[in-house]
């Protein structure tokens, strides 16, 4: 195996098979920041014999991240691949098929009525939960995992907003094993489950050789077990889908979640319509994959980002005075007044915190871009099919962009209007990029932030038993 090539650059030294991933070790951030210190703004690492070229300078980013035709591929996941999910959003790589289904999802999710929608969706979801909270007759409190709460949570969201179903995990979640639990709290339950798993396997699929996968014992038991799990998820979403086409060939209306809006493309391509202006058609096959992609995009990103959103409040109670402070401003003092997207809107302090929570833990901290042509960057020469890393999370906490990168200063992302410091340059605008960049950018960088927002005025209501407790 050779890993020689005409653009040597720093890095750890790769051995044959292997690659580097034998000293990855189980905290990639770590093992990261480690080479990129030692290594620079330039550096490689390979996976088995492939080389992927990690890029954290802000003028190579740029370039990259600029949205292109030429560099706009993404990591690969051929195991998925052949499962028969490449051809939804997330694992695409087929620039025709993406384009039409990025165009439909990004107007699905920005229509007015879908927004609207999920803040309402938001907060009926959360009412359950302090209804379920009552019920168990708690004087003292109560603790639990919030994380854990918070993927139930948004399963829910998730599900009802994509899907117009209804799941009931967070039904399922509570403190004690005496809540009396239905079969469709317990499916609910199982659902979030695998959709947990099939997260935990995306760093297995990514970083591990195909050939290790299909023929070394050890990795293709877990890939197998992984491809079970993958099966069990898809057949759940097509069962959602096939209930939900029942119901409108029962007369049911359409609405504004995800699945309608997909099954208004499908029946268009039914209908040989497929040449309607600004409509993409999808196929029955596409219908489910899209389906798979916005549903399960909704939940584990957004439920970490919440999670560190929260931990960095409860560690700041000067911030969450202030967030108090503007709740009130903007709602009044009732706590069941109805949150609208137009009182949202007006929370400017919170919208604040949402972004400088999202620029210390990112929700997407890399892009991973392949070129289709020679590229230059950094002064280096890159032949076609380089696989390069763009860095947002050391974009986002590099000292030589940001102030003071390690503090959290919801400040810097508020206007004077609003007594912040108002401070962020172009600079800092660009590398500001939580969501990825580009083409590939997440599809949800609208949405994810009103959710945010939203849940952090709902979970103020909850009291923190031992801020000094987070750790």
């Amino acid at each position: 195996m050779n890993f020689k090539n005409n653009t040597p650059l720093p890095g750890p030294i790769p051995i044959p098979i292997f690659g580097t991933l034998h000293i990855i070790g189980i905290n990639p951030r770590a093992w990261y920041d480690k080479n990129s210190d030692k290594a620079g703004t330039v550096w490689e690492f390979y996976i088995g014999h492939e080389r992927n070229v990690v890029v954290n300078d802000i003028n190579s980013a740029e370039i990259l991240c600029k949205p292109s035709k030429r560099i706009y591929k993404r990591l690969p996941f051929p195991s998925i691949e052949r499962m028969g999910l490449g051809h939804g959003l997330f694992f695409n790589n087929n620039y025709e098929s993406f384009h039409k289904k990025r165009r439909l999802v990004n107007r699905a999710l920005g229509a007015s009525k879908f927004i609207r929608g999920l803040v309402i969706s938001i907060q009926n979801i959360f009412k359950e939960s302090e209804d379920i909270w009552e019920q168990l007759n708690i004087k003292d409190g109560l603790e639990f995992d919030f994380c854990e709460w918070l993927r139930c949570f948004l399963t829910d969201i998730s599900v009802l907003q994509t899907t117009k179903q209804r799941s009931y995990t967070v039904a399922s979640f509570a403190a004690k094993d005496d809540l009396i639990q239905s079969e469709e709290a317990k499916n609910s339950l199982k659902f979030t489950d695998a959709v947990d798993k099939f997260f935990d396997s995306l760093g297995f699929f990514a970083f591990t050789p195909l050939f290790m996968q299909d023929y070394v014992p050890g990795f293709t038991h877990y890939r197998k077990k992984c491809e079970r799990n993958v099966h069990f998820l898809y057949g759940a979403i097509v069962n959602i889908i096939n209930k939900r086409k029942k119901e409108l060939d029962e007369g049911a209306e359409l609405d504004a979640d995800l699945l309608d809006h997909y099954l208004i493309a499908h029946t268009l391509k039914d209908q040989g319509s497929d040449k309607v202006e600004n409509v993409a058609s999808l196929t029955t096959e596409e219908v489910s994959v899209l389906t798979w992609d916005t549903l399960l995009a909704g939940t584990e990103a957004t439920a970490n980002a919440l999670c560190f959103l929260t931990y960095f409040v409860a560690k700041n109670p000067n911030v969450l005075a202030k967030i108090h402070k503007e709740i009130n401003e903007v709602f009044g003092s009732d706590p069941n007044v109805e949150f609208t997207l137009e009182k949202l809107d007006n929370c400017h302090y919170i919208e604040a915190v949402v972004k400088e929570s999202l620029r210390l833990i990112l929700v997407s901290p890399y892009t991973v871009k392949i070129s289709d042509e020679n590229e230059n960057i950094a002064g280096y020469d890159f032949p076609s099919g380089t696989k390069f890393w763009v860095d947002h999370q050391g974009l986002c906490n590099n000292p030589d962009i940001w102030n003071h990168p390690e503090n959290f200063n919801p400040d810097r992302f508020l206007s004077k209007n609003y007594g912040g410091s108002s401070d962020i340059t172009e600079l800092q605008r660009f590398a500001f990029s939580p969501f990825g960049c580009g083409l590939r950018g997440c599809a949800g960088k609208v949405v994810a932030p009103i959710m945010m927002k939203t849940v952090k005025d709902l979970n103020v209501r909850i009291n923190l038993k031992d801020v000094s407790s987070f750790s």
